[in-house]
């Protein structure tokens, strides 16, 4: 894969709805727990194949009903900045 792509991307989902992605770039790394929390998979390695976006915050109320017409949950944070403090 070329190294030209963007390390981000801003995709307009709706007139005045941005949504940010950020890029993984393809490599490996460890995923997983050593301290036998419940439901969780002891260490392993996880490889990449290749570079993906993937969105920079949790999608908003706002970005989801851009995209489908039915609302997955009450009404909450309809102008929600995901942007930490």
């Amino acid at each position: 894969m070329p190294n030209s792509l963007p390390e981000s991307i801003d995709i307009e989902l709706a007139p005045g709805c941005v949504m940010t992605f950020c890029l993984l770039r393809a490599g490996e790394f460890q995923m997983g727990s050593r301290g036998g929390f419940a439901r969780v998979e002891p260490v392993h390695r996880v490889h990449i194949t290749h570079p993906f976006y993937l969105g920079a915050t949790p999608v908003t109320q706002l970005q989801w009903r851009s995209l489908v017409e039915i609302s997955p949950a009450p009404d909450v944070g309809e102008a929600l900045n995901p942007s930490p403090s």
